[in-house]
Formats: C-alpha cells, sequence, structure tokens
C-alpha cells in the first residue's frame, strides 16, 4: 500500500469501470438483484472511505474485487430464507431454548476480555464480533494490517493462556 496526499486524484481509476466490476461480482455471488446492489454500493463506499483514509492499493481492480467478494459472502451469511405459514406450523410448538448456556458463554466472554488491554479488546471485538478484515481494523485503528494480523495473533495466545 502506498500512501497519497490526496485521497481521489489522477490515476485513481475508471470508477464507472470498478463499479460494473463490482456490480458482475455481487450479481454472480448472490442470484438476487436486490441484494447484489445492496453489496455493491457497500463496496464502493468500504473502496472510497478507504482511499479518503489514505490507503491506495498498488492494484485497484484486484483490490476493489476482493471488497465485492468479502461484500457478497457477508451479505449472504445475513440472508435468512422468508418463513412461511401454514396453519400445522402454527399448532406445534417448540420447547423454550435455555438461554442459561448462552448467558453463561456472554459472561466468561466479559470477563476474559476483562483481563485484557483496551486496544487488545477493541481488535478483537473488531474482528470477531463486527468481523471487519484486517484492512479495515488497520484503517480504524490507524495500524498496518500486516500489523493488525500479528496483534490478533498474539491476542489469541493471551487468551488462550487465560483460559
Amino acid at each position: 500500500m502506498e500512501r497519497t496526499a490526496s485521497p481521489v486524484g489522477p490515476g485513481d481509476g475508471d470508477w464507472p469501470a470498478l463499479d460494473q466490476l463490482v456490480s458482475g461480482i455481487t450479481h454472480r455471488l448472490l442470484h438476487n438483484h436486490s441484494d447484489a446492489e445492496d453489496a455493491a454500493q457497500e463496496t464502493m463506499l468500504r473502496a472510497y472511505r478507504a482511499i479518503r483514509a489514505g490507503t491506495v492499493p498498488h492494484d485497484r481492480r484486484a483490490w476493489i474485487a476482493t471488497i465485492a467478494k468479502h461484500e457478497a459472502y457477508r451479505a449472504h451469511g445475513r440472508l435468512r430464507p422468508a418463513a412461511t405459514f401454514d396453519e400445522s406450523s402454527a399448532q406445534q410448538t417448540d420447547p423454550e431454548p435455555d438461554l442459561a448456556p448462552v448467558a453463561l458463554d456472554r459472561v466468561a466472554a466479559h470477563q476474559l476480555l476483562a483481563g485484557l488491554d483496551m486496544e487488545t479488546r477493541e481488535l478483537l471485538v473488531r474482528r470477531f464480533a463486527l468481523g471487519q478484515s484486517s484492512f479495515e481494523i488497520g484503517v480504524a485503528m490507524q495500524m498496518q494490517p500486516s500489523t493488525v494480523r500479528v496483534r490478533l495473533h498474539r491476542s489469541l495466545g493471551q487468551l488462550r493462556r487465560l483460559t
């Protein structure tokens, strides 16, 4: 990655062509026009924000294609099939799920995180709770993606030692 003084300038690429590339990728992966357009729009926003933050990759097409794939996968994970209602399913009642294990897991997670410094907690929350990539975390926390990966690796080692 190289840093530039101007976030958008000559040589930044042909945005309409990049938008078309992104749209093609998201449509191929999602097969739903509305979801694909949402993922494409989010991809372009992420790319724009990264460039505004001063991060300019050498191979813009490959970089934005990767963001598009990640957004499509992220959108695919959020999609749920629509629930259908019929009378036979309305009469069947499922037993209430036991929420105690979930509550205990949350308490244990909070206790583990409390044993870490603030920056390490933020790093872990951004990666595992928010699902941000090393690049996105790096932009938000003002560090290189490689540094983010090393710190994540070390943080997971710290958590293993605490358990």
